[in-house]
């Protein structure tokens, strides 16, 4: 199986190529439960390490199909076998890069290119992961940036909102207060005021500008009778 996979890889039949290796796969994978009395232990220990290449160009078809999930999956039992494995390790981090998974991409290619310092390819390819975990970083912080700016906006408004009714409640408190205790005053010279009801503005400057003293003679003061009793 692994031979016509590769065959099929090589004339970039990929989809064949992929079946082929996966019956290789299946195949190996059931030999624990259909291996026959004469095949001998050694005959199964040769079959088992087959299962790695197998992985291996299996996870390199993924690749060339930019099915990065699966890349990512295959990779994973890959290292299940064999930890260090050095295809395994670009095959994850080129996955990791390609799906903009920068944190994990960064540290796959940094790791690759310690153990490979020499490899261009590598190196190239942590350049660019670095790059986008950088530009990555940068949006997080603006968003969270705008994201309090926002928040404060918003606690500024709430705060000038409840100082602008307190400042309203004290007034109304105050006027209500004054127009318990007004009096109004009556320039005696004045024959005008005796014929012609106060207007609201009058009224407000009478309450700033109190005159003590002047007794109001409610008989002779109609029309401010009137004026109050509307109110």
């Amino acid at each position: 199986m692994k031979e016509k996979g590769n065959n099929f890889f090589k004339e970039k039949l990929y989809q064949k190529a992929l079946k082929s290796y996966n019956s290789g796969i299946d195949s190996i994978k059931m030999l624990p439960k259909t291996i026959k009395k004469e095949t001998t232990q050694e005959q199964f220990q040769h079959a088992e390490p087959i299962l790695l290449p197998l992985y291996l160009n299996k996870a390199l078809v993924l690749i060339k199909t930019e099915k990065w999930l699966d890349v990512l999956l295959t990779t994973k039992l890959i290292f299940q076998m064999d930890p260090e494995n050095l295809k395994a390790l670009y095959y994850r981090g080129l996955a990791n890069l390609r799906m903009k998974y920068w944190t994990d991409a960064t540290v796959d290619l940094k790791l690759l290119v310690k153990r490979e310092p020499q490899d261009a390819v590598f190196r190239g390819l942590y350049e660019e992961a670095l790059a986008g975990f950088k530009v990555a970083q940068t949006k997080i912080k603006n968003k969270f940036v705008n994201m309090f700016e926002q928040m404060k906006n918003m606690e500024d408004k709430q705060i000038l909102k409840e100082k602008k009714q307190e400042k309203l409640l004290l007034k109304q408190q105050r006027l209500l207060e004054e127009s318990k205790n007004k009096k109004f005053n009556f320039d005696s010279d004045s024959s005008q005021e005796d014929s012609q009801p106060f207007s609201e503005v009058d009224i407000k400057k009478k309450f700033d500008d109190l005159i003590q003293g002047i007794d109001i003679d409610l008989n002779e003061q109609p029309n401010l009778l009137t004026l109050l009793s509307s109110k």
